[in-house]
């Protein structure tokens, strides 16, 4: 019975693992693809700036607002790094996980085999004892 629930949640843990992975690679994607943009945007900034040298008091007002949505997106890139990261030892926990259960697997397999050599010398003994019986 322990085993077969140490089996399911080992299957279990393997597939979370693959999702896992698949998560991190689409934060990885978006956080480059966020990047990109941001990088983008700053380009085009700075063309309008010299294209409306009129306008340049608003244009300044505008720049300042994109420097502060860089500033967010620059944090919002950072903490998509960590999660990532976070995600990553997660990763490495669970495979830690599915090592050990393995071992315990194992180890409950070893107990098996002795318990059960256990009984086949218990029964030998007791059919031993049983000849000397008066």
């Amino acid at each position: 019975m322990v085993a077969s629930e140490v089996r399911k949640l080992a299957e279990k843990t393997q597939k979370s693992l693959a999702e896992i992975a698949s998560m991190v690679n689409m934060v990885t994607q978006s956080i480059e693809h966020i990047g990109s943009r941001i990088q983008q945007m700053a380009v085009e900034s700075e063309n309008l700036s010299e294209q409306t040298s009129g306008l340049l008091p608003h244009i300044k007002a505008v720049q300042d607002n994109l420097s502060i949505s860089n500033q967010t997106a620059a944090q919002v890139i950072s903490s998509n790094e960590q999660i990532g990261h976070k995600i990553k030892e997660m990763t490495t926990a669970t495979q830690n996980l599915v090592d050990i259960f393995t071992k315990i697997k194992t180890q409950r397999l070893n107990l098996e085999n002795n318990i059960q050599e256990m009984l086949n010398h218990n029964e030998q003994l007791h059919q031993e004892f049983s000849k000397f019986e008066v």
